[in-house]
């Protein structure tokens, strides 16, 4: 196969919202009590990916978040899909001592690894394409893409939930916040141009909000206001306030009250 034609490895397992053509209504996903609900605009460059994973007597929930918003190059989203399937395969292997902030961390060492090895894959098989005289001049070479447009710290943002600690990991492309009885609370890790943790602690009834970076502009209050309803409602309400009118993706979250009631079901579309 040429190099275009191995772009992508489908990776089976986990289940994966991607954008809707036109963004009519919420994507909803349950599974094991967690309860997520999608919201896109007119234009969407963002993936999420849902895991239970068991690890001794306990159950982690993980949420990835990715996107290709802002790169340039054609193979930015190949990539992002790519990256998108190393998360799922690595998910358990990461996350089997338990500890959140040491398996997020380990997480996106392994994927960034495993991105960089397939951007080597794509260079030396363009090379080989070179060399049989077979290059296509109308598809930009791989050589030409920058780290910033596949790093998966500036694209990726991943939250895993274990009882009622939360750890998120990023910053990516994405704001994170828990909204409750006790207010909003921002969770997004801070650029420092590697990896981040933030750890936190969340009440039985909160609710995770994930969605691109122009949320954050709106006031406290009025995200707290459209979280009063369940996670659908809740996604729908923010989404019409997002002030982004087309790259907008809101992801609201609702993890289980009590673990030993969970049941593991998919719903329809």
């Amino acid at each position: 196969m040429g190099w275009r034609e191995q772009r992508e490895v489908d990776f089976p397992r986990g289940v994966r919202f991607y954008p809707l053509d036109r963004g009519f209504g919420p994507q909803i996903h349950v599974q094991g009590g967690l309860s997520c609900a999608r919201m896109d605009k007119k234009l969407s460059f963002n993936l999420n990916l849902f895991q239970e994973l068991q690890v001794g007597d306990e159950k982690i929930h993980v949420i990835v978040s990715d996107g290709y918003r802002g790169a340039r190059h054609p193979l930015a989203r190949d990539l992002c899909m790519y990256r998108l399937g190393l998360f799922n395969m690595y998910l358990s292997d990461a996350f089997c001592t338990g500890n959140l902030k040491r398996s997020i961390e380990s997480l996106f060492r392994r994927v960034k690894q495993g991105t960089q090895n397939r951007i080597q894959e794509l260079m030396q098989v363009e090379k080989d394409e070179r060399d049989w005289e077979k290059e296509d001049d109308e598809v930009e070479s791989i050589h030409t893409i920058r780290e910033d447009e596949w790093l998966p710290e500036m694209h990726s943002t991943v939250i895993a939930v274990k009882g009622n600690v939360v750890a998120v990991g990023g910053p990516g492309a994405f704001v994170v916040a828990l909204v409750g009885s006790q207010g909003l609370k921002w969770l997004t890790p801070e650029d420092a141009g590697n990896v981040n943790v933030v750890e936190a602690t969340k009440q039985p009834r909160d609710l995770f909000i994930v969605a691109t970076l122009s949320l954050k502009k709106l006031a406290a209050h009025a995200i707290e206001e459209a979280s009063r309803g369940d996670v659908v409602q809740t996604a729908e309400a923010l989404s019409v306030l997002d002030p982004a009118d087309k790259d907008s993706t809101v992801l609201v979250i609702s993890t289980p009250l009590d673990p030993a009631l969970a049941k593991s079901t998919c719903s329809p579309d």
